[in-house]
């Protein structure tokens, strides 16, 4: 049975704490991701002007899940000392 897919992207095959788990990740969203890029340089953007773009998308995703973890964590953290 193939793996189930969602908008393309191919879901996990393997359980969180495998250690081939993030390499399946990349290998599943990288087709998506060229062809973003792609389509960014037809549309008149350059390679330095993508590659800039998408590594900055990157690290806002990144800062925007550490900062999520840090709020559900203060507020778990606020309701225990209000108990």
């Amino acid at each position: 049975m193939a793996p189930m897919t969602t908008g393309g992207i191919a879901s996990p095959k393997r359980s969180e704490d495998d250690a081939d788990r993030s390499l399946d990740c990349l290998l599943a969203i990288e087709p998506a991701f060229q062809e973003l890029a792609s389509q960014a340089q037809a549309a008149g953007w350059s390679e330095d002007d993508v590659s800039e773009a998408l590594l900055e998308l990157a690290h806002q995703y990144i800062n925007a899940i550490a900062a999520d973890r840090k709020t559900k964590l203060d507020i778990e953290d606020a309701a225990r000392s209000i108990m």
